[in-house]
Parts: structure tokens; sequence; C-alpha cells
């Protein structure tokens, strides 16, 4: 997760248009205050880097799945106030 948002939080910073694909309990990092207890080893917090991500433009789309449902099953779109609306099917 840290890698992921290493690699965001340079191309927020390079300008590019991001979004992030959060799945299955990763789509919590999109919760208003989730980020702040994860700490890291040898990176800047968590709570950090997902502040920089947002404030830069970055976006979520977040699905999750119930169960551990097959691919047939449809998503089920999070409610979080940082997630973009799903993509179109």
């Amino acid at each position: 997760m840290t890698a992921a948002y290493l690699a965001a939080v340079a191309a927020v910073d390079a300008g590019r248009e991001v979004v992030m694909w959060l799945t299955a309990d990763g789509v919590r990092l999109a919760d208003e205050g989730y980020v702040d207890a994860i700490q890291t080893v040898w990176a800047p917090p968590v709570a950090e880097l997902h502040r920089r991500f947002v404030e830069g433009g970055g976006r979520f789309y977040c699905a999750r799945w119930p169960g551990r449902a097959a691919s047939s099953t449809p998503a089920v779109w999070w409610p979080a106030p940082r997630c973009a609306t799903p993509p179109p099917s």
C-alpha cells in the first residue's frame, strides 16, 4: 500500500491525472480518517501521502465484492465521500 501511495503521489506531483482502484478491504482507505493510524517504516506516514494524493487531485474508484464471490458477481460501490463515480459498464 505504501508503494502504491508513493507512486500515486509522484504522479500527482508531476501533474498527472491519477485514480487508485480500491477493492475488498482497501476501500476503507477512502474513508475519512482511516489512514491516520497506519504507520510505516522507512517511508513517510500514510496519512501524509494520502493527504498529498487527495489535495493534488487524486481520486479513488472503490468497489467491494461481497464475500469470496466469483467474478460474475456485481461489485458493490463503496459510499465513501472521496470515491469517484463508478466507470461506465
